[in-house]
């Protein structure tokens, strides 16, 4: 009966390297979602300034 997971060192190197996505799949997610927070927040802060005082 086969194994259902091997060991790393007779995995194929594509799936080995592929492997190491997830880690940064995660803080570029991160990055774009801080990044998106913060473009917004200030799209809000602009609109709120432009309405209140330059309106």
């Amino acid at each position: 009966m086969s194994r259902r997971f091997s060991q790393d060192h007779q995995r194929d190197p594509d799936q080995v390297v592929w492997s190491d996505l997830p880690g940064w799949y995660w803080k570029a997610f991160g990055i774009a979602l801080l990044v998106g927070f913060l473009a917004g927040l200030g799209w809000i802060a602009w609109n709120l300034f432009r309405i209140h005082v330059l309106g």
